[in-house]
């Protein structure tokens, strides 16, 4: 059995974000790697800019942007103390209505919602 490990080769990762009015980029962080914790830390350093505002992240299906980790942090930070379930098998977000003549690549990018103005501050 061959093993694959996947390599960079010294390219830099970039996670931005843009305000939908201006245009202009919030936050942006800039890295080696686009891992779990680079993406929590990233809506970390992005929702710190304002934590009284309401944030919405719209993302596509990349597993770092529905990770066990994200959930994590925005139950913390959202004070959220009900029991958060395990983490679904499978990979897609199921669709209100399937058709079979949309192709995979063509699903919707699914929300990311934080709306619940915190108090806690870093």
């Amino acid at each position: 059995m061959r093993e694959f490990e996947y390599q960079r080769h010294g390219t830099t990762t970039l996670i931005g974000n843009f305000h939908v009015v201006t245009g202009q980029l919030v936050a942006p962080t800039l890295g080696p790697t686009r891992t779990e914790p680079d993406f929590v830390g990233h809506v970390a350093q992005t929702v710190a800019t304002d934590p009284e505002a309401s944030w919405v992240f719209v993302v596509d299906n990349l597993n770092i942007h529905a990770s066990e980790g994200l959930v994590r942090w925005v139950a913390k930070t959202c004070d959220i103390e009900q029991d958060l379930g395990k983490k679904r098998q499978t990979r897609r977000a199921p669709l209100a209505r399937k058709s079979p003549d949309v192709p995979a690549r063509a699903q919707p990018s699914r929300p990311f919602s934080c709306s619940c103005r915190s108090t806690r501050r870093g």
